[in-house]
C-alpha cells in the first residue's frame, strides 16, 4: 500500500505511525523515514512542535475535513502536550478565556527556562496555524479542534465572573487565618518563572526558610478550575506545571486547585502526585 492510499484509507496521522506500519513488513525503520521524507504532494505535512521531531501527514483532499481535526487533535494531544493544554484550556472555558489568563492553565514558562518552550513561542505558533485567534482582549478557540459544543460567550463570561469571586474569597481566606501576608496576593502572577492564578508569600512556620538569619517567605500558589466536567485532561496542565517548579524552585511553595467539581479518576491523579 503506497503512503498516500493509507492516509486516504487511514486518515491524517504522525510519522512514527507510518514508520510503524511499513517496518511491520519487514522493511527497515530508516528505509520508511526516508521513503516518507520524499513525499509530496498530494500529500503535505505539519512539522516542528510534535514530540521526537514527528511530523504530520494528510492528504490535501482531507485539509480541513473533519477527519483533519479529529486526528490532527489526536496526535497534539498524544505528542504535543505543551500546545494541547493551550487548547484544552480555551476548550474547558467555552472557547473564550482572556489574554492574561491563559497562561495560568499552561505548563509553559512565561519566563525564559532552559529547556522550555516559552508560552509566548507556544501562542504565536498555535496562531500561525490558525489553531486559536485572538479576539480584542481574548483568545478564541478553532472550534473544528473542540469536541465540546460550539464556543458560548455569555456562558464563559458567567463563569469569568463566578472565578473572580472565588479567588477574591480564596484571597481573603487564605489571610484570615494568617496563612498568607496581609494585602499581598495577587492574581493571575508569575511564581517561579510559571504563571498561577493566584500568588502570595507565607511566612508560615515550617515552611519559611531563613537565610543569613533572615525569613525567606514561603509562596501560595492556585489555580482554579469553574463551570465544567474535570477529568484528568483537565488537571494534567496543573500537575506538570508544579512538576517542573518544584525541581527548579529555590523557595517551598503551597499549591491549591481549586474546584466544584473533579472526576474520581482526576482526584486519584492529583492525590497520587502529592
Amino acid at each position: 500500500m503506497t503512503i498516500e492510499n493509507y492516509i486516504l484509507k487511514n486518515g491524517p496521522c504522525l510519522s512514527n505511525e507510518l514508520i510503524e506500519y511499513y517496518s511491520k513488513n519487514g522493511t527497515s525503520k530508516d528505509a520508511v523515514r526516508k521513503r516518507i521524507s520524499r513525499v509530496g504532494n498530494p500529500i503535505f505535512k505539519l512539522s516542528g512542535f510534535f514530540q521526537n521531531k514527528q511530523t504530520f501527514f494528510y492528504h490535501k483532499d482531507q485539509y480541513q475535513d473533519e477527519i483533519y481535526f479529529l486526528n490532527l487533535r489526536k496526535a497534539i494531544k498524544n505528542s504535543a502536550r505543551r500546545y494541547y493544554s493551550v487548547i484544552k484550556a480555551i476548550e474547558y472555558h467555552n472557547g473564550y478565556i482572556k489574554k492574561e489568563h491563559l497562561a495560568s492553565y499552561s505548563f509553559s514558562p512565561i519566563k525564559n527556562l532552559k529547556s522550555h518552550k516559552n508560552f509566548k513561542t507556544i501562542i504565536d505558533e498555535l496562531k500561525k496555524l490558525n489553531f486559536i485567534f485572538e479576539d480584542n482582549d481574548c483568545y478564541t478557540l478553532n472550534e473544528n479542534l473542540s469536541i465540546r459544543s460550539k464556543n458560548n460567550y455569555n456562558y464563559y463570561k458567567a463563569v469569568e465572573l463566578s472565578k473572580e469571586l472565588i479567588i477574591n474569597q480564596f484571597n481573603d481566606f487564605t489571610k484570615s487565618i494568617g496563612l498568607i501576608s496581609y494585602d499581598s496576593g495577587k492574581s493571575n502572577s508569575e511564581y517561579s518563572k510559571f504563571q498561577f492564578c493566584f500568588t502570595a508569600p507565607s511566612y508560615v512556620n515550617g515552611i519559611t526558610s531563613f537565610t543569613a538569619g533572615k525569613p525567606k517567605p514561603a509562596f501560595v500558589v492556585a489555580d482554579i478550575l469553574l463551570g465544567n466536567h474535570i477529568d484528568e485532561d483537565e488537571v494534567d496542565f496543573f500537575l506538570r506545571k508544579i512538576s517542573v517548579v518544584k525541581t527548579q524552585s529555590k523557595c517551598n511553595f503551597l499549591p491549591f486547585l481549586i474546584v466544584d467539581n473533579v472526576s474520581q479518576e482526576a482526584f486519584k491523579k492529583l492525590k497520587n502526585k502529592e
